[in-house]
C-alpha cells in the first residue's frame, strides 16, 4: 500500500516537472521567435525569418509535450520535448553562424534534464549518447554548410546573449552530469573520466584548433597578402628609381653639361637684368612660331639631338627638356608651353635654391596622348663639383607602371591599387589603368597603418582581406618614400578563408578519432582497478630509492586516495627532517668556509665588514652587527647595510653595565642570549633603524676566557632564530675572536714597521744633507782617462730626471738647451725632437735618478755628441742597473767616510785626554788643554775659565 502511494507521488512529481520544462521551452522559444521576427523586419534577411519559424516549431513541440503530459504519458511527452529541442537546434545552425556552442550545450542539456526527470538518472547513457551525436551533427553542419549564414558578431547584444545562454546551459549540464557521476562505481568513474577527458581534450583541441586555425590561416593569408603588397610596392619603387637613374645618367652627358654651362656664362649684368632678358625671351617664345630662330635653336641643337637619341632609346619618356640655372630653356624634344621654367613648382623644387633635389610629381592625363604620365626632374651638376648648373625634366609614360599592376592580379579575385593620397588612386577601372577617386575607406587606411591586414569591404558589397605597403625603394632612396604612395592589395574574403573550412573539418575528424581511441582505452582501463595501487607502489619505490620530491597523486576520495594522502604526509615529514639536517650541515660548512676566509684578512675594519656581510648573506638574517669591548663600553664596530653604516657613523655604543640590553647581558654573562620575540622581552632596546626586528640573538666573542665583543644577529620573523643558529654562530664567534686578535697583532706590527721605515728614511735624508754640506762638489763628469769635477754647465737632463723621478732621454743643442724629453723606458715608442744651435751641434743626453729606497741622492747622466745616436732599451736598462749599484756604492762610501771621521774624532779626543792627564798641576792641565784645543781645532784663541755659576755669569 505504501509502495503504491509512493509511486503515485513520484508520478505526480514527474508530471509536474515535465510540465514546468514544457512551459519553459514554450516561453523561451516564443521569445526567440518574436526576437527573430523583429530582426527579420529590420534587416529583411531570410535567415532571421527561418530562425523565427524554427523557434516557433520548438514552442509547438513544447505545447504538444505539455498536452501529452496532462494525459499521463510522460515518456512520450519527454521524447517530444527532447526531439522538439534537438532537431530545431540542428536546423537553426544552418542559418546562423558563431552560435555553435549554444546549440551544442542545448542538445546535450535537454536529454540530460528531461530524462533525469523521467528516469532519475537511470538512462544517463542514452541521454549522453543522444546529446553527443546531436552535438556532432551541429558541428558538422556548421563546417559543411555551403551557403552564407548570418553572423551574430556585428550585434553586440546578440553575441552577449549567445554566450550567456551557452554558459548557463553548460553549467546546468555540468551540474546534472556531476550528480550522475558521483553515484557511479569506481570502474564507471574511471570510464567516464577517460571519456570526459577525451571529449573535453578532443573537443577543446578541435575548437581551439578551429579557432586558432581560422586566426592563423587568416593571418597567413593576411601575411601573404602583406608580402605580395610589399614585393609589388618595392617593384613600383624600383621602377621609379630606375627612371631617375636613367635621367641621372643622362645628366652626366658631357654635351648636356657643356651646353648648360655655356648658357649660364653667356648672361651679363646682375640678377635683375638676367631676369628681364629671360622674361623677354619667354614672351618671344609664346608669340612666335616654330620657325622663329629662338624656338628653332632650342629644338635643333646638339643637346636637343642628344635628348632625342635618349628618347628613341627609352620611348617611355614622352617629353624631355633641359634648363640653365636661371630656368631658361636650353634644349627640348618637343616645343614647350613656356620658355621660362623657373616659375614652375617642379623647377623650384628640383633646383632647391641651388642645393638640388629629385622631383617626382603626381600622375596626370596627357592631353596629347591621353595616357597617364608622371612628371620627373633632376638637378644637373657641374662636371667636377656638386654645383647645380641646370635642371633636366621629363614626362614619363606610366604604361610600364600599369604592367606592374595587372588586371588579373593574383589568385582569382586579387587586385592591386596605388593610393596616391588626397583621396586618389591609380587602379584598373573598366579595363583601363586610370587615375580615379579612391575606393578604399579612410578608416580602413587608418587601421592598415597598425595592422598587417584588415577584413573589411573594399569595393562596395565585397568583403575582402586588404593589406597595404608604402611604395619604397629597396635601396632606400628618400625621394621615393617622400611620395607617400601606398600600394593596396586586396583579396575576396571567401577566397582568403577557403583553407580555414578544410582545416576545421580536418580538426574535427582528428578529434573524433582521438575520442574513439580514448573510449576504447577507457573501457580497457576501467577493468584495471588496481591501477591506483600500482602507481602508489611505484611512488613508494621512488621514495625508498631516495627521491623524496615525488608525491602520490590523490585520484579519488576512496581508500586509495586516503592511503595516498597519508603516504604524502609521511614523505613530507621525512623531507622536512632531512631538509633540517641538510640545512644544519650547510651551516656548518658555511662556518668552516667563513673561518677560512677570515684567517686571510688582517685589516680589522675589512675583517669586521666581511664578517657581517658573510653572515648576513649566507644565513639570510635580517641584520647583523658586531660590538667590540673598549674598557667598559661596547662600541658598534661594524654593521650590515645602510642601517649599520648609520649606526657606525653615530658611534653607537652600549655600556657594559646597561640593565636593558641583550648585547650587554651577553657580554657580562659570556653566554648566548636568544629572544624569540623581542617585542615581549623587557631587556630589549628597540632601534629605529631596524623596525622589522622580531627575534634577536647576541653571541659573545670570547678570547682566552675574556669577552672582547658581541656578535648580534636579528631576524624579521618571530622565532626566526633557533638552537641550530646557536650551534652555527658559536664556533663562528670563536673564529671571529681569533681573527680580531690576529688583525690587531698585525696592525701593531705594521705600525712598528712603518715607524722604523720612517725613522730610516729620516736618517738617510739627514745624513745626505750633512754630506752635501761637507762635500760641496757632488757633480762629476768623465772624459777619458780622468775623472774631473763637473763645471758649471747646464744639465737639463739631471733637472728633468729629478723632477720626474724617472729615467729621461733628452736631445740638446750644443749650448745645453733641451729639445724634448721622453720616457727612456720605451725609446722605440717616440723619438725626441731636435733642438739645434746655429752651428748645428746636437747632443743626446740620458739621465737616471740615483735612489736609496724612496730617497733620491743624485743623478747619473750620459751624453753623446753623435746626432744620430739613439739610446736603446738595453742601454737604458744597463744605465738604470748601474745607477742602482752606484747608489749603493755611494751610500757605502758615505757610511765609510762617516766611520773614518768618527774614528779620527775618537783618536783626537783620546790624544787630548792623554796629554791633559799627563800633568798633575792645575795650571799645567789648563795650559795643556788650551794648547791641545787650539792645535787640533786651528783656533786663534782658546779661553778656559774656572769659577762658580754665579761668578761666571757675573763676568
Amino acid at each position: 500500500m505504501m509502495n503504491t502511494t509512493q509511486n503515485k507521488q513520484a508520478e505526480q512529481t514527474t508530471i509536474a516537472r515535465l510540465t514546468y520544462a514544457a512551459i519553459a521551452a514554450v516561453v523561451l522559444s516564443g521569445v526567440l521567435a518574436v526576437a527573430f521576427g523583429f530582426l527579420f523586419i529590420q534587416t529583411d534577411l531570410w535567415q532571421w525569418l527561418s530562425g523565427a519559424i524554427i523557434a516557433a516549431s520548438i514552442s509547438l513541440a513544447g505545447l504538444n509535450a505539455w498536452r501529452i503530459t496532462r494525459s499521463g504519458r510522460v515518456a512520450l511527452a519527454g521524447n517530444w520535448l527532447v526531439g522538439g529541442i534537438t532537431i530545431p537546434a540542428i536546423l537553426f545552425n544552418l542559418f546562423v553562424e558563431d552560435a555553435v556552442l549554444v546549440f551544442v550545450f542545448l542538445v546535450v542539456f535537454s536529454p540530460l534534464a528531461v530524462w533525469r526527470i523521467l528516469y532519475q538518472s537511470k538512462k544517463w547513457k542514452q541521454s549522453l549518447l543522444i546529446g553527443g551525436v546531436t552535438g556532432l551533427c551541429i558541428v558538422l553542419v556548421d563546417l559543411l554548410t555551403p551557403f552564407s549564414r548570418i553572423s551574430t558578431e556585428p550585434s553586440f547584444y546578440l553575441t552577449l546573449m549567445a554566450w550567456v545562454v551557452a554558459v548557463f546551459l553548460g553549467l546546468i549540464s555540468l551540474y546534472f552530469a556531476s550528480r550522475i557521476f558521483l553515484r557511479q562505481s569506481i570502474r564507471i568513474k574511471l570510464i567516464i573520466s577517460f571519456l570526459l577527458v577525451s571529449v573535453f581534450s578532443g573537443g577543446s583541441i578541435a575548437l581551439v584548433n578551429s579557432y586558432t586555425a581560422g586566426i592563423v590561416l587568416a593571418d597567413e593569408a593576411g601575411a601573404k597578402l602583406k608580402s605580395i603588397a610589399n614585393a609589388r610596392a618595392l617593384a613600383v619603387g624600383g621602377l621609379l628609381v630606375q627612371q631617375v637613374d636613367l635621367l641621372q645618367a643622362l645628366g652626366l652627358n658631357q654635351i648636356l653639361q657643356y651646353r648648360i654651362d655655356n648658357a649660364n656664362t653667356e648672361y651679363s649684368g646682375g640678377p635683375a637684368e638676367i631676369q628681364a632678358e629671360i622674361e623677354a625671351l619667354d614672351r618671344q617664345w609664346l608669340a612666335e612660331s616654330d620657325a622663329d630662330p629662338l624656338v628653332y635653336s632650342r629644338l635643333n641643337n646638339p643637346l636637343a639631338s642628344e635628348l632625342l637619341k635618349f628618347q628613341e632609346t627609352f620611348p617611355a619618356y614622352v617629353e624631355i627638356l633641359a634648363t640653365d640655372r636661371y630656368g631658361a630653356l636650353i634644349a627640348a624634344t618637343n616645343r614647350t608651353s613656356d620658355y621660362y621654367q623657373a616659375d614652375e613648382a617642379w623647377w623650384q623644387e628640383t633646383f632647391n635654391n641651388g642645393q638640388g633635389s629629385i622631383y617626382i610629381g603626381s600622375p596626370s592625363l596627357s592631353e596629347s596622348s591621353q595616357r597617364l604620365v608622371l612628371a620627373m626632374a633632376i638637378p644637373v651638376y657641374a662636371a667636377h663639383s656638386r654645383d647645380v648648373i641646370g635642371v633636366l625634366h621629363t614626362t614619363y609614360d606610366l604604361t610600364a607602371l600599369a604592367g606592374l599592376l595587372p588586371k588579373t592580379g593574383f589568385g582569382q579575385t586579387g587586385r592591386f591599387d596605388i593610393y596616391i593620397g588626397g583621396g586618389w588612386q591609380l587602379a584598373w577601372k573598366d579595363g583601363e589603368f586610370a587615375f580615379t577617386p579612391a575606393d578604399i575607406d579612410p578608416s580602413t587606411l587608418v587601421r592598415l597603418n597598425s595592422e598587417n591586414y584588415v577584413d573589411a569591404p573594399y569595393h562596395p558589397g565585397t568583403p575582402s582581406f586588404i593589406s597595404q605597403s608604402p611604395v619604397e625603394a629597396i635601396t632606400g632612396e628618400e625621394f621615393i618614400g617622400d611620395l607617400n604612395w601606398t600600394l593596396i592589395a586586396y583579396l575576396d574574403r571567401a577566397e582568403a578563408l577557403a583553407p580555414v573550412r578544410t582545416q576545421q573539418l580536418n580538426n574535427l575528424l582528428l578529434a573524433l578519432l582521438i575520442i574513439g581511441l580514448t573510449f576504447v582505452a577507457a573501457v580497457g582501463m576501467g577493468r584495471l582497478l588496481t591501477g591506483p595501487i600500482i602507481r602508489l607502489t611505484g611512488v613508494a619505490g621512488q621514495v625508498s630509492a631516495g627521491d623524496l620530491t615525488v608525491q602520490a597523486q590523490v585520484e579519488s576520495d576512496d581508500e586509495v586516495g586516503s592511503l595516498a594522502v597519508a603516504f604524502n604526509t609521511m614523505t613530507g615529514r621525512i623531507r622536512e627532517n632531512i631538509g633540517d639536517l641538510e640545512k644544519y650541515a650547510r651551516q656548518i660548512e658555511t662556518v668552516v668556509d667563513v673561518s677560512h676566509r677570515l684567517t686571510a684578512i688582517l685589516d680589522l675594519s675589512d675583517l669586521l665588514h666581511q664578517v657581517v656581510n658573510l653572515i648576513k648573506e649566507t644565513f639570510g638574517y635580517y641584520h647583523v652587527h658586531i660590538y667590540l669591548l673598549e674598557d667598559e663600553t661596547l662600541l658598534m664596530a661594524e654593521g650590515y647595510g645602510q642601517a649599520g653604516a648609520e649606526m657606525k657613523r653615530q658611534e653607537h655604543n652600549i655600556p657594559l653595565t646597561a640593565p636593558r640590553s641583550l648585547v650587554a647581558r651577553a657580554a657580562r654573562e659570556g653566554q648566548i642570549i636568544t629572544v624569540e620575540n623581542v617585542r615581549d622581552d623587557p631587556d630589549w632596546l628597540p632601534n629605529p633603524l631596524l623596525p622589522e626586528t622580531h627575534s634577536e640573538m647576541a653571541v659573545p666573542v670570547i678570547l682566552g676566557g675574556k669577552t672582547v665583543g658581541v656578535l648580534d644577529v636579528q631576524s624579521e620573523k618571530v622565532g626566526g632564530l633557533s638552537a641550530t643558529d646557536e650551534d652555527a654562530l658559536r664556533p663562528l664567534a670563536d673564529q671571529v675572536a681569533s681573527a680580531v686578535r690576529n688583525a690587531r697583532a698585525f696592525a701593531q706590527a705594521q705600525d712598528a714597521l712603518n715607524e722604523a721605515q720612517e725613522l730610516q728614511r729620516l736618517y738617510t735624508s739627514e745624513a745626505w744633507e750633512q754630506f752635501s754640506v761637507v762635500h760641496p762638489t757632488t757633480d762629476y763628469e768623465v772624459r777619458q782617462p780622468t775623472l774631473l769635477p763637473l763645471q758649471e754647465i747646464s744639465t737639463p737632463e739631471a733637472a728633468a730626471a729629478l723632477q720626474r723621478k724617472q729615467t729621461v732621454d733628452l736631445r740638446m743643442d750644443g749650448n745645453g738647451s733641451a729639445g724634448a724629453a721622453d720616457r727612456a723606458s720605451s725609446p722605440e715608442d717616440a723619438a725626441p725632437e731636435e733642438a739645434q744651435d746655429p752651428d748645428g751641434n746636437i747632443e743626446n743626453a740620458l739621465a737616471t735618478p740615483l735612489r736609496l729606497g724612496d730617497q733620491i741622492i743624485g743623478v747619473l747622466g750620459i751624453r753623446d755628441d753623435n746626432p744620430e745616436r739613439r739610446w736603446t732599451k738595453d742601454e737604458i736598462t744597463l744605465i738604470e742597473a748601474v745607477s742602482e749599484q752606484m747608489s749603493l756604492a755611494i751610500e757605502n762610501a758615505r757610511l765609510f767616510d762617516n766611520t773614518r771621521q768618527r774614528a779620527a774624532r775618537e783618536k783626537t779626543v783620546a790624544d787630548m785626554t792623554q796629554q791633559v792627564w799627563s800633568s798633575d798641576r792645575l795650571e799645567e792641565v789648563m795650559q795643556t788643554a788650551v794648547e791641545q784645543l787650539g792645535s787640533k781645532l786651528n783656533a786663534s784663541k782658546v779661553i778656559v775659565q774656572l769659577g762658580t755659576k754665579d761668578e761666571l755669569l757675573s763676568k
